[in-house]
């Protein structure tokens, strides 16, 4: 089951199933928060037109990415994935700031509720809760399966948007039952802090990856493999950069000062087969040796 040819592919496929999705609950819920006449449930509703927008970004940026090595870009187009999530950070925090705008002016104006939609409005938020905690579960896979940052993104934001609507529910309920006045205009606050956190969050995960932060999990997981070598008396130096969904690695390693040229050459081609067979996501090793 979700299975590709690789990572482009799997973002292509998830892309197209999360906007045809979220474009139909869209539709579903700005109709139902206009009926209800609910700020918080029309900010969901925008909410999760921006996750059609995030994968529409996913399936743009991935075909960028897919783009083989050239002679102005010879690590590839991989970063082209990363500055996608970046943009769709961007976009989610300036969507965020829009509606909690929206919310505050609510606290200060009478915004009456609709109560003879609120059933049909509390069916299609149950109904919107199930069907994206799916594309959140089908996003992950896929993220983890292939090592992509779209798609963990893109899965988040599905995440996301099923525990904004599930709040949404929760609020409306609320409102239903115990009559709190200015609930829409606090749930639509909360919501929209809940959009502003998600950008944020993918914001900086994605400007750490961009500035070449070392991934310390991969350079445990390469060290403990580089133990296994015995001609390697000395790992002094490991870097781990991600581009796009790959890995490239830069180490330094000691060897005995007589071993010969070709040897050392051997082990270091070993060392890189090794690495790339237990590792898939490394797709260039640079190894240095140096004498011990």
């Amino acid at each position: 089951m979700f299975k590709f040819k690789d990572v482009r592919e799997a973002e292509k496929a998830e892309a197209v199933v999360s906007i045809i999705i979220n474009v139909a609950l869209w539709v579903i819920r700005l109709i139902a928060g206009i009926l209800l006449n609910s700020i918080a449930l029309i900010t969901d509703a925008w909410h999760g037109l921006s996750d059609a927008l995030t994968s529409l970004g996913v399936l743009i940026f991935s075909k960028i990415a897919s783009k083989p090595p050239d002679k102005e870009h010879p690590f590839g187009h991989g970063r082209a994935a990363d500055l996608g999530s970046f943009l769709i950070g961007i976009m989610l925090f300036i969507i965020g700031f829009y509606f909690l705008y929206d919310g505050i002016q609510g606290l200060m104006t009478e915004r009456e509720i609709v109560y003879s939609y609120l059933g049909l409005s509390l069916i299609v938020t149950v109904i919107t809760i199930f069907i994206k905690i799916f594309n959140y579960l089908y996003a992950q896979k896929l993220g983890k399966d292939y090592n992509s940052n779209l798609c963990k993104t893109d899965a988040l934001h599905h995440k996301l948007d099923a525990l904004v609507t599930a709040v949404v529910v929760v609020g409306l309920s609320m409102y239903y039952f115990f009559n709190i006045p200015k609930m829409d205009s606090i749930l639509t606050i909360f919501v929209s802090s809940l959009i502003i956190y998600e950008g944020g969050e993918t914001v900086y995960g994605i400007a750490n990856i961009l500035m070449d932060k070392n991934f310390e999990d991969i350079s445990e997981e390469i060290k403990s493999i580089l133990k296994e070598f015995k001609d390697i008396e000395k790992i002094s130096d490991i870097r781990v950069r991600s581009i796009g969904s790959y890995y490239y690695v830069e180490l330094n390693i000691s060897l005995k000062k007589d071993m010969k040229l070709s040897r050392a050459h051997e082990i270091s081609d070993k060392v890189e087969d090794e690495l790339k067979k237990r590792i898939p996501q490394i797709l260039e090793v640079h190894i240095h040796e140096e004498p011990l």
